[in-house]
């Protein structure tokens, strides 16, 4: 390693080192003088010098280049290499948005010099075979504020593949042939290129995953298809970029554009002002246009068109040449629906709803009693937030719709209140009427509204019954004038007294606006239509509970249960719809008349003991639990699955006491000891385990089992253990595990045997 000012003689020149400048993969990299002309320099060390770098470098030193960064020296033995001094790598520019010194540099301006770079690279008959944005370095001119792009690294793939860089954004460049493990010429530094670039532009990677082999997946799998439609589709790429990128990233490698290509292209499709930019792409606009049935014209610019025309809208100077051309492709096929509703569509996204109106009345003049046209242009308009011109189109038959508007008009005493009506009415089958409702309570001013012309109108309009009666709902209960809505949802109601949902809406609706007396009226109905019906009886207690009427839904709870007294089902959903609202103590109510059914009923006691676990109320669980277990004192699957409960809640001294009860039940049993110090070691109880551990040791302290099956739980929950280091400070020639392992035995083993004597045994074993 270098240290600062030591002056070091690489191929007779004098350099005085600077300092460090990063830390590359391969080696170092530090900053120097020249003494002799004081030319600031890189010198990169490397770590290993690589046999094939060696052709490389002899070819390019003392050779200057445009867009090649220059090897002025390389030491004898090849691991030291002088290079020109950088301001930074196009990854840096791109982490800025292209953004140095607050001016924004062109990002063509900098590609160009980068396929320029590789293709004088290419010239030599080399590959580079890993370009990426940090292999792309830039200088700075300071007189005309300039950008130069020069590349560098040349190369960490061999022939056969196995030298990578391992990180993602290496993976993330390379060409399919690489991957797939075929032969490959220089057109792979193209795909790079290709990639590169349209990272550039988009920010976003190519292929996408969390690691190195997802992406390389993804490289090997993906087919022409899915790269072209990745490009067509992504909104950030124009018309030239995507045309450069479809023809960079081809998987067959004979397809791909050369870097002269590439240059060329750059160059023909930098704008040189507005003048020529708008030439060039009505250029193709009207190839297309004069041969719509072209196939290769169609195939290749065709699906395009729209997406120019729309970028060609963001200026609004070119509005008035853009419909000029809308109406030419209109000319093709007058009659085409889908033509109509795209310009539209293309028109509303970019703010020009007058431009679009003239579209879709043309759209209407084809055939103005179809029905399903005014619907897609009501869906449109109000998808772009186009309330007021959504009006004017009504769905229905425009006669229908002349009676209705003439009945109800007058009506209404604000134009935001006719807005609103309007569009409900007209427009209600296109999208969900909740969401409508939430948009049309933004324009509501609570004034009086003539709901009886409103019902008259449902009467006419069928398909609109259900979002008439959520409107009306909603609007009388605001308005605070509930018997008069309540006469309204009685004539709901009438519609089809026997639909559940009707009885859950509306006195879901008088329970938010306190109106309790009156949804008990219709609780009642509601259950008059099947007085047996379980589910009807559990909806109409959840409403009262989340509503704080805990004494109203006992009231329901107690008839739910008259039906079937017997019914375990029923006590159980009861409960816990009482225990999710934070009523314990009217659930142990319920509980204790669950109880008395069958008093040495075991499936209840259990039920009853989780349910009130599952809800936190400990000691309450434990209580029941008691009772179960006194039912059955010696059932021993039942203390082991109360305490591993218990212990999930973190309830650790209330599951000693069912693992205490559990060993009484027989003393000896090594596999009790052996369940619960696992079960305890599983829930981070050490300590506890410990206590346990004791007591099994008790029993046969010579059993040398005892102590392998202890060592062996140790070692399995080793991470959750903390300080298991032990005294015996020298075990020599045995494996980690086995360390490990004869350590945990030595805390209880020591006790009774000496330390040799344990070794002898824990050798045998293992």
């Amino acid at each position: 390693m270098f240290q600062q000012n030591q002056t070091i003689v690489v191929d007779g020149i004098e350099i005085l080192l600077r300092g460090l400048l990063f830390k590359a993969n391969e080696g170092n990299v530090y900053q120097g003088i020249i003494k002799s002309n004081k030319k600031k320099v890189a010198i990169k060390e490397l770590d290993h010098y690589q046999d094939y770098l060696d052709e490389v470098l002899t070819i390019l030193k003392g050779k200057k280049h445009s867009n090649i960064i220059e090897i002025i020296a390389i030491s004898n033995d090849r691991n030291r290499i002088i290079m020109e001094l950088t301001d930074g790598s196009v990854k840096d520019l791109m982490k800025n948005n292209f953004v140095l010194n607050k001016e924004t540099i062109m990002i063509d301006d900098i590609f160009i010099q980068m396929v320029q770079g590789v293709n004088e690279f290419h010239q030599y008959g080399l590959i580079h075979r890993n370009l990426k944005p940090e292999n792309f370095f830039y200088f700075l001119n300071q007189e005309n504020k300039k950008i130069i792009i020069k590349l560098i690294d040349f190369g960490t793939y061999e022939l056969n593949n196995q030298i990578y860089t391992q990180n993602v954004g290496t993976i993330n460049y390379i060409a399919p042939e690489l991957v797939r493990n075929i032969p490959y010429d220089q057109s792979i530094d193209i795909w790079s290129l290709g990639i590169i670039y349209y990272k550039m532009i988009t920010t976003e990677d190519f292929f996408n995953g969390n690691t190195i082999d997802e992406i390389k997946q993804q490289i090997q799998e993906i087919v022409q298809i899915q790269i072209d439609q990745k490009i067509k589709n992504h909104k950030q790429l124009n018309f030239e970029e995507k045309e450069l990128l479809l023809n960079m990233l081809k998987i067959q490698k004979n397809e791909r554009f050369k870097c002269l290509q590439i240059i060329n292209k750059l160059r023909d499709q930098t704008p040189i002002d507005e003048d020529k930019q708008w030439k060039q792409k009505m250029k193709y606009i009207d190839l297309w246009i004069q041969n719509p049935k072209n196939d290769e014209v169609d195939k290749k610019i065709g699906f395009l068109f729209l997406y120019q025309i729309a970028e060609l809208l963001l200026d609004d100077k070119f509005v008035e040449k853009a419909m000029q051309y809308f109406d030419k492709l209109i000319a093709i096929n007058p009659k085409k629906d889908n033509t109509y509703e795209r310009i539209a569509k293309l028109l509303l996204k970019n703010n020009k709803c007058q431009e679009a109106i003239k579209y879709i009345d043309k759209w209407i003049a084809i055939n103005p009693k179809k029905h399903s046209t005014y619907e897609r242009i009501v869906k449109l308009l109000l998808e772009n937030n186009k309330y007021q011109e959504a009006i004017q189109y009504p769905i229905y038959p425009v006669n229908v719709i002349k009676q209705i508007y003439q009945n109800i008009i007058n009506e209404f005493y604000s134009p935001n209140q006719q807005l609103m009506i309007q569009i409900f009415y007209f427009h209600y089958t296109l999208i969900n009427a909740l969401q409508l409702i939430q948009i049309m309570m933004k324009h509501i001013d609570q004034q009086p509204i003539c709901y009886q012309k409103m019902i008259s109108v449902q009467k006419q309009l069928n398909t609109l019954i259900n979002g008439l009666k959520s409107i009306l709902k909603i609007m009388r209960l605001i308005d605070q004038q509930c018997q008069e809505a309540i006469r309204y949802f009685d004539q709901w109601i009438a519609i089809n007294p026997y639909h559940q949902n009707t009885y859950f809406l509306l006195t879901d609706s008088l329970l938010k606006y306190d109106k309790r007396q009156e949804a008990i009226k219709y609780f009642d109905k509601w259950i008059s239509m099947n007085p047996k019906n379980q589910r009807i009886y559990l909806q109409i207690a959840d409403l009262l509970l989340k509503n704080d009427m805990c004494q109203e839904a006992i009231m329901y709870f107690d008839q739910w249960i008259s039906i079937n007294r017997y019914n375990q089902s029923t006590y159980f959903l009861l409960t816990d719809l009482l225990l999710q609202n934070n009523k314990c103590q009217e659930a142990i109510q319920y509980f204790d008349q669950w109880i008395a059914i069958d008093l040495k009923n075991y499936d209840a006691y259990k039920q009853i003991a989780d349910l009130l676990l599952k809800y936190h109320h400990c000691q309450k669980a434990v209580r029941y639990y008691d009772q179960l277990i006194a039912i059955h004192p010696k059932q021993k699957s039942t203390l082991f699955e109360i305490a591993d409960l218990l212990l999930k809640k973190d309830k650790c001294q209330e599951a000693i006491r069912y693992f205490d009860q559990w060993i009484a039940i027989d003393p000896k049993n090594y596999d009790t000891y052996l369940l619960i110090t696992n079960q305890l070691l599983k829930n981070n109880k050490f300590q506890e385990a410990i206590k346990y551990f004791d007591q099994w040791i008790v029993i046969d302290q010579k059993h040398y089992d005892t102590y392998r099956q202890i060592a062996d739980l140790l070692f399995q929950y080793r991470n959750n253990i903390q300080n298991i280091e032990l005294t015996v400070k020298q075990i020599t020639n045995q494996s980690e595990k086995q360390q490990l392992i004869l350590k945990c035995i030595f805390l209880y083993y020591i006790q009774s045997f000496q330390l040799e004597k344990m070794k002898e045994q824990h050798i045998m074993v293992y």
